[in-house]
């Protein structure tokens, strides 16, 4: 396997931590446990919440526009086949939480709640892998994977149960070229670190049972000499039965 192409989870600096957590309590009092460290707060949205989402592609053909709507509409509704969310697509970008630009080639997202604190003006998610000539199936995996993390889910090769071990100078070597030219603090932010149980997303919403899902949507290709164990994950396409489950923990139904 060739060096992948991956994307990035968007982080906010420091100096917002305070007002992040603020917002985290206003949004979902349960993001937040007494016992847990301020950076691990979790992002998830209020259950049931409607997101107001924005196109910030108004320098792109109208017939491109309306092919990339269409498709990022139509992908992006999988996730509230089992979550109890909603999208109002095509909001001004002034009222939108999700602001969505199409600028290739990079992927990325902010992570949940993380969203609240870009200024208006800004996207907080990028989906310029669709613009690149990609086939149907990776532009599936690129809307399926970002819209995974806007509603709050991390990479799963990152969840406390997955427990790879990291062959690190080939992973920074070879993130550090082509195609991805990655510095070391992107590489430990979205590769080596590893979230804790203590986190309330990955600790009351984690099954007691929990195994890593490499049939997720949310876990990166994986060439085999990256890891000790010798892994191969070629990346998924689609949500897995795991992913299908855990955002459904963590958005429930009303009952």
């Amino acid at each position: 396997m060739t060096t992948p192409f991956l994307d990035i989870d968007r982080t906010l600096p420091d100096g917002l931590l305070p007002d992040l957590l603020a917002r985290i309590r206003a949004e979902r009092p349960d993001n937040l446990s007494a016992a847990e460290a301020a950076a691990d707060a979790g992002k998830l949205w209020a259950v049931g919440r409607t997101l107001p989402i924005a196109f910030m592609d108004q320098d792109l053909p109208a017939d491109e526009r309306a092919q990339l709507r269409a498709l990022v509409k139509d992908h992006a509704a999988t996730w509230l086949d089992h979550a109890n969310l909603h999208f109002a697509w095509d909001q001004s970008v002034a009222d939108a939480l999700i602001r969505i630009s199409f600028d290739p080639p990079a992927n990325w997202s902010y992570i949940g709640l993380d969203a609240i604190l870009i200024p208006q003006d800004q996207p907080t998610m990028n989906l310029g892998g669709l613009r690149t000539g990609a086939p149907a199936d990776i532009r599936r995996q690129i809307i399926l994977h970002e819209f995974g993390h806007a509603l709050g889910l991390i990479h799963e090769h990152q969840s406390p149960v997955a427990a790879i071990e990291w062959n690190r100078d080939a992973v920074i070597k070879e993130l550090s070229g082509p195609p991805n030219h990655w510095d070391k603090e992107t590489i430990e932010i979205n590769i080596f670190y590893r979230y804790g149980h203590a986190q309330t997303q990955y600790g009351d919403l984690l099954p007691a049972d929990a195994q890593f899902d490499d049939a997720s949507i949310m876990v990166y290709p994986i060439p085999q000499h990256w890891t000790v164990q010798k892994l191969v994950i070629q990346g998924n396409t689609t949500l897995s039965a795991t992913d299908k489950a855990f955002i459904a923990r963590c958005y429930p139904a009303a009952t």
